[in-house]
């Protein structure tokens, strides 16, 4: 099994928009097994707006991007 995850973010964030997966394998007769990629976005639920994207969230009170600079 080879598998990569890159992460994709929208300027500045430090929080991505979604991340690559993909994935491929080989079987033991040396056949190609397992592939597939696919994007997966970085979304929760919330009540009152519905699904929300944390890699574009912007401050409601100024609309200014959040999540930025260090992530130390």
């Amino acid at each position: 099994m080879h598998y990569t995850v890159i992460p994709r973010y929208s300027g500045p964030r430090t929080v991505p928009v979604f991340f690559e997966i993909a994935a491929t394998g080989t079987n033991p007769d040396a056949s190609t097994g397992l592939s597939f990629s696919q994007a997966v976005p970085t979304s929760v639920y919330s009540p009152r707006p519905g699904w929300k994207n944390l890699g574009t969230v912007r401050d409601s009170r100024n609309g200014k991007i959040m999540s930025t600079g260090a992530t130390r």
